[in-house]
């Protein structure tokens, strides 16, 4: 179970079960609230907005904010990551409105057509090697006219993983045995999982689209005004309901097919995600 932010947060296009690597976090160096937001223009074009603040924790030793913001280096690999003409506009330490350290990171694109946001997006920025386990969803968008096309892959059933050869294997006879949503979070016993339950209660991570204009129609599953959450978790509504764990568990699976990780992730209480193939949204 991961103990730092390169695990989180952004990381949910890698890893989709971030809950317990968030919570793991927050015990060990604070609560972390983190959103990335894809601003696009009725030109498309637009923004990338990465935002990072953390809670300091009294389970947690202090190292001050130098390892709250990003190098100039992990930067440039996530702008050039973003592809098309992505240009870096500011890196600024920050406070959000919790009075939390951290980072606003901004970086401009002329058009969302040439612009993919990678699945090892957190990995860059932070320097660490990405992880290798869970789904490996990524995103790329299409533009024309009005109308904008968000699109996911990643899933067993695509097409480009679909046509890949296939390993034959036996049932699991445990397939059907209850989950343990305490093994799944390593936590020892219910006691301390009441006590993530209470540190954790603020820390939260998502994936947005903003649209700069008013939208027409749109069939996002997720949406207020203007504004598409494509991915989102609050951790301490879902260390809330125990059996979340084991839930967010089950989003792990390299072979996980698309139908079958959107009944799981609307099952989740603190969990929301659009993992539909195409998210069209028109707005002017």
């Amino acid at each position: 179970m991961g103990v730092n932010y390169s695990k989180t947060g952004m990381k949910m296009f890698r890893r989709i079960s971030v809950g317990c690597l968030v919570v793991a976090s927050c015990m060990l160096t604070g609560c972390l609230e983190q959103s990335v937001v894809i601003k696009v223009k009725p030109n498309g074009a637009g923004v990338v907005h990465v935002r990072k603040h953390v809670q300091k924790s009294s389970f947690a030793k202090s190292d001050g904010d130098k390892k709250l913001v990003p190098s100039e280096e992990n930067v440039s690999e996530m702008v050039a990551a973003l592809g098309g003409n992505a240009r870096l506009v500011s890196l600024k330490k920050s406070l959000n409105h919790n009075g939390w350290s951290g980072y606003d990171l901004i970086v401009a694109f002329d058009d969302i057509n040439n612009i993919v946001l990678p699945d090892n997006l957190e990995s860059l920025l932070s320097g660490d090697p990405p992880s290798s386990n869970g789904q490996q969803l990524k995103m790329a968008f299409s533009y024309k006219e009005g109308l904008l096309d968000i699109k996911t892959t990643g899933f067993a059933d695509d097409a480009k993983q679909a046509n890949q050869e296939k390993t034959e294997g036996a049932v699991n006879p445990f397939a059907s045995e209850p989950s343990s949503p305490l093994a799944v979070a390593s936590i020892p016993d219910a006691a301390m999982l009441e006590i993530l339950a209470k540190v954790a209660v603020d820390a939260k991570a998502g994936v947005f689209v903003q649209l700069d204009g008013d939208v027409k129609e749109s069939n996002a599953k997720h949406q207020k005004g203007n504004l598409i959450t494509l991915m989102k978790v609050n951790i301490g509504e879902v260390l809330d309901h125990p059996d979340s764990l084991a839930k967010l568990k089950q989003l792990e699976g390299n072979d996980l097919k698309r139908a079958a990780a959107t009944k799981i992730a609307n099952s989740i209480e603190g969990f929301v995600a659009d993992f539909q193939p195409s998210i069209k949204v028109r707005f002017e």
